[in-house]
């Protein structure tokens, strides 16, 4: 119930609705059809706990790995435009 009826709202402010009220506008209609199954997320957080060696962090569903995959990707492109630049910050040799 993450997006439903457990989400705190407060009022309206007008001046906000191009941000907030948008934001607001998307999560109710995302409400009850995320894509992920909370049981099958619970089973695997159990296993987890019980891994001696979990990983550091872990995605659940397709679309998480589809964005920060996205995100990976984005900043590898971003790092290797900017690499000379960032490398002539060190001290000489």
């Amino acid at each position: 119930d993450f997006a439903g009826r457990s989400i705190k709202k407060f009022a309206n402010i007008s001046d906000y609705d191009q941000t907030r009220g948008l934001l607001t506008h998307v999560i109710e209609q995302y409400d009850g059809k995320q894509p992920g199954d909370p049981e099958k997320a619970a089973k695997i957080i159990v296993q987890l706990a019980e891994n001696p060696a979990p990983p550091l962090h872990l995605l659940m569903g397709k679309l998480a790995l589809e964005r920060v995959r996205e995100k990976i990707s984005h900043l590898s492109e971003s790092i290797t435009s900017w690499e000379k630049i960032s490398a002539e910050t060190d001290f000489e040799k």
